[in-house]
């Protein structure tokens, strides 16, 4: 048979250890810690000690008198101790209370029921009825009035909700482990556990309100949930929606160089998934953990590199920065890939502006300047003179100008990028580019069997064409009036699919381009014509280029020029 004694002092070493866990726990969030909301944790943890004492007070009190009072004291603490825990949970995960209507009714009906329950002793709004017992120890056995069922509903409304506050955070917070749900749900359900036990039989003291027994669980299994769904000691909710609403590649890593966080763009780009975290990086982007490990020497803490993403290289920059505690103790690594594909398309494409400017200053300060100087002299001469010849000298140096202003309208019209493109049927561009281009006395084969089609712009290509026409026929004419060779041999150009690859070919049967000469015949400037531009097959090769396809040179079956575009598509 257990003293009366003995379960006093049991009781109220209990009330004492429960009291002391929540102040130690109290101690360590707001002086040890920079957790979010910590204040108002302490607070309830300050609370939550002043039931516990109460209580222990209430076992060993000596007066019976004092016990109703405690009692009352002992109702308010409890009730302050749950609107402070509501509050909490409310600020810790993102809501501001003043605004929150759900919290704001419930802190009201608090602040209205905790004066009814410190002067329950006076009135009978609280307890119908108040009976002092004093076996095994002074304690009352209270009949619930209305105010104090309402306060009861109050509190398990206020549960839910704080268990709803952090269930709702775990699904909002990516990538937490599980276990830290588990343990607010365990905490809410052991917390309970006392108040149950007291309204059933078999328990030691079965007239005892048990229920400021589970008030440590409490701070224990929140405390808990609170550190791990905290990562780095900031704001959950708003920092995981700004990295979540973050465009570019977002991981972290702690210091053992294994996964701990990532947002959707990293998953998209590094295929992770939750099962991921944990996992070292190197197992999850080999490539990635490779480029981090060689920054480490490094001064810099960013670096540039290139990931294919469905068939397409991207180019990140890739900067690096520590994760530090509340101590400034280092935790980790975040990792930010800034996507800069399109800033080094423009830096790309800036780059060949200005090379277009520098040739386009070249052409006019040099090449079209030596015509016009050519044109006044020979002007002068013809004045004086009278001679056909020089007038004749003067309208070529013209023509020659007028060739260089147009194909300098071409460079200025043509993209550099091909943003639109459409279907394109090959035999109809050739033929219309034919048309119009200066190709007297040459003849055009279309050998194309079967329809083909290719996607571009349609007016750079027929510019192409048009000079590549134009090129084969000046020069196959040229070099056969040159060389004496039978005026009757026209010039033929053959337009044709290519069998290995994707594309087209253009040949004739010419003079063909000597192998040492064909890698600089699409340089700017480049002819062997003495009255050329130079820039016909610059303005070709500009023009394929712009639409991300090659261009080649060699010797077709005739020994003519045979160009190839390959387009790969």
């Amino acid at each position: 048979m257990v003293s009366d004694a003995t379960i006093t002092l049991a009781y109220a070493g209990g009330h004492a250890v429960t009291a002391l866990t929540n102040l130690l726990i109290g101690y360590w969030v707001v002086f040890r810690t920079e957790m979010r909301a910590r204040k108002l944790f302490g607070l309830y943890t300050v609370a939550a000690t002043l039931w516990a004492l109460l209580s222990a007070g209430v076992v060993m009190v000596a007066d019976p008198r004092l016990v109703p009072i405690l009692w009352g004291f002992w109702s308010a603490s409890a009730a302050l101790s749950n609107l402070l825990i509501l509050v909490f949970a409310a600020v810790f995960t993102g809501r501001d209370w003043r605004q929150n209507w759900f919290v704001r009714l419930l802190g009201g009906m608090y602040v209205v029921l905790i004066p009814v329950a410190l002067t329950a002793p006076f009135h009978d709004f609280y307890w119908a009825s108040v009976t002092v017992l004093r076996t095994p120890f002074v304690h009352v056995d209270v009949t619930p009035g209305p105010l104090n069922l309402l306060v009861i509903m109050t509190v398990f409304i206020g549960l839910g909700a704080e268990v709803y506050y952090f269930v709702e955070l775990y699904f909002k917070s990516r990538h937490r482990p599980s276990f830290a749900l588990l343990v607010v749900v365990a905490g809410v359900i052991v917390g309970l556990l006392p108040f149950a036990i007291s309204r059933s039989i078999g328990v030691l003291v079965e007239t005892y309100d048990h229920t400021s027994f589970g008030v440590a669980v409490y701070a224990l299994s929140f405390a808990y949930a609170a550190f791990r769904l905290d990562l780095a000691d900031v704001t959950p909710v708003a920092r995981d929606k700004a990295i979540d609403d973050l465009g570019d590649p977002y991981l972290a890593v702690d210091n053992q160089r294994c996964l701990a966080d990532y947002n959707a763009a990293a998953e998209w780009l590094f295929s992770v998934e939750t099962p991921d975290v944990g996992t070292p990086l190197a197992d999850v982007a080999p490539t990635l953990a490779d480029q981090i490990e060689a920054m480490d020497g490094r001064a810099t803490n960013h670096t540039e590199l290139t990931y294919t993403t469905e068939d397409t290289d991207r180019q990140f920059d890739l900067r690096t920065s520590p994760i530090r505690g509340p101590r400034d103790e280092r935790r980790g690594t975040q990792i930010l890939l800034r996507d800069i594909t399109e800033l080094k398309q423009r830096e790309h494409e800036l780059e060949r502006q200005n090379e277009r400017l520098d040739k386009f200053a070249s052409v006019v300060s040099h090449d079209l300047r030596n015509p016009l100087g050519i044109a006044d002299t020979y002007l002068d001469f013809a004045r004086e003179t009278g001679d056909e010849d020089d007038f004749d000298t003067v309208a070529a140096a013209h023509e020659r100008m007028e060739t260089m202003i147009d194909d300098l309208l071409t460079m200025a019209r043509s993209e550099t990028v091909v943003t639109a493109r459409e279907p394109i049927d090959l035999e109809t561009l050739a033929t219309d580019a034919w048309e119009t281009a200066q190709t007297d006395g040459a003849t055009l084969e279309a050998s194309l069997d079967d329809e083909l089609q290719i996607a571009g712009d349609p007016d750079l290509l027929q510019n192409a064409l048009e000079n590549l026409f134009r090129n084969a026929a000046e020069h196959g004419a040229g070099d056969n009036d040159a060389t004496g060779a039978d005026c009757d041999t026209e010039v033929r150009v053959t337009v044709g699919k290519l069998e290995d690859s994707s594309g087209f070919y253009l040949e004739d049967n010419g003079p063909g381009i000597p192998p040492q000469d064909r890698e600089d015949i699409f340089d700017h400037g480049y002819t062997t014509d003495d009255e050329g531009t130079g820039l016909g097959l610059f303005i070709v090769a500009e023009l394929i280029e712009a639409h991300g396809w090659t261009i080649t040179v060699s010797e077709s079956d005739e020994g003519g020029a045979r160009f190839e575009i390959h387009t790969d598509e």
